[in-house]
């Protein structure tokens, strides 16, 4: 039995096209262009992380887990494992963070009112400084 090519096409170009934008799609979340260019104002020092780790521990940890890396869904009962804010932060800017945190989405509420934008900074650098451990590029 052989199968005429222009039905193999027909068959595996849709599942081709559909796992690419999975790949492409379906883990991002992309903050608007002038969010990305918007600039931490608070300088990353061991005061501001030691105060960003904190906060973690107070508004994120219940859902990406303490150390930031995520947590499957049999620990937060959600659907699918929260993302690994060490990887995320290694591709995203601040602005894109800040965004994001303030913004929410699905599940991930909205910060936006009751924290304020100067905790959401130090939460970064909190990230930030443990994405650059990791690189080893930490300061």
């Amino acid at each position: 039995m052989t199968i005429k090519k222009p039905l193999l096409l027909f068959a595996v170009v849709p599942i081709f096209i559909y796992s690419l934008s999975g790949l492409a799609w379906g883990h991002e979340w992309i903050a608007p262009p002038a969010a990305s260019k918007i600039e931490n104002p608070i300088a990353a020092t061991t005061e501001s992380i030691k105060t960003g780790y904190a906060l973690f521990q107070d508004y994120c940890a219940s859902c990406h887990g303490k150390s930031s890396q995520g947590l499957a869904p049999s620990v937060t009962g959600f659907e699918i494992t929260t993302p690994n804010l060490i990887i995320s932060s290694q591709r995203h800017t601040d602005g894109d963070l800040l965004w994001k945190i303030q913004t929410g989405r699905g599940k991930m509420p909205s910060f936006q009112n009751g924290v304020p934008p100067s905790d959401i900074w130090h939460i970064i650098n909190y990230l930030k400084s443990r994405a650059q451990k990791k690189a080893g590029t930490f300061k």
